[in-house]
C-alpha cells in the first residue's frame, strides 16, 4: 500500500511528514518505561520548535486513554494491532521508540528494523543487539530522558519520510 494510502488508512493528517511509533501490549506498564518516553517527547517538541508541528505519533496497545494526554504532539491510540497489520505501520513510521527499562526483548524491536524503520531505544535486550547506530537507529543510556530525545531527533532528520 502506497505511503499516502496508509496515512489515510491510519488517520494522519496529510502536513504530518514525521510518525513516531512506539507499542506496548499495555501502554502504562511501568516496566515499558513509557515516563521517560513522554519526558523524551516533552524534550523533542521544545528541542525541535516549530520543526515539531510535522511530528505525528502512533501508539499501539492497550490504555492509551489513560496516556494520551502526556503526548506533546498530535496523536492516535490504534489499540490493539493484529500481527498481519504491523508491517504496514512499521514501514509508514520514521522511526519506532523502544522505551522499556525491564525487557528482554521486546520483539518490536527486530519486527521495526525488519521493515526498514530505525529503532531509538535504551541500551538493554535487543536494542542493545541489533541496533548499532548506523542507520539502524540509536542506542541511549538506559532512563535517560534527554538521550531518548535526542535519539528521536537524529532519526527524524534521516529523512525516511
Amino acid at each position: 500500500m502506497a505511503f499516502d494510502s496508509l496515512k489515510k488508512k491510519y488517520g494522519i493528517p496529510e502536513e504530518k511528514t514525521k510518525i513516531v511509533f512506539f507499542g506496548s501490549q499495555s501502554l502504562n506498564d511501568s516496566r515499558k518505561g513509557m515516563k521517560y518516553l513522554f519526558e523524551a517527547f516533552h524534550i523533542l517538541r521544545h528541542k525541535m520548535g516549530s520543526a515539531a508541528d510535522s511530528v505525528f505519533v502512533l501508539a499501539a496497545g492497550r490504555n492509551f486513554d489513560a496516556i494520551k494526554e502526556k503526548i506533546p504532539f498530535c496523536t492516535k491510540g490504534l489499540g490493539y494491532v493484529a500481527m498481519n497489520e504491523l508491517p504496514a505501520i512499521y514501514s509508514l513510521a520514521t522511526c519506532f521508540v523502544c522505551p522499556s527499562i525491564n525487557d528482554a526483548g521486546p520483539m518490536m524491536v527486530n519486527q521495526s528494523l525488519c521493515c526498514g524503520t530505525p529503532v531509538v531505544g535504551f541500551e538493554m535486550g535487543a536494542v542493545l543487539q541489533v541496533v548499532k547506530d548506523k542507520g539502524t537507529g540509536f542506542c541511549v543510556k538506559p532512563k535517560d530522558s534527554e538521550a531518548l530525545a535526542e535519539g528521536i531527533m537524529q532519526v527524524l532528520q534521516m529523512n525516511k519520510t
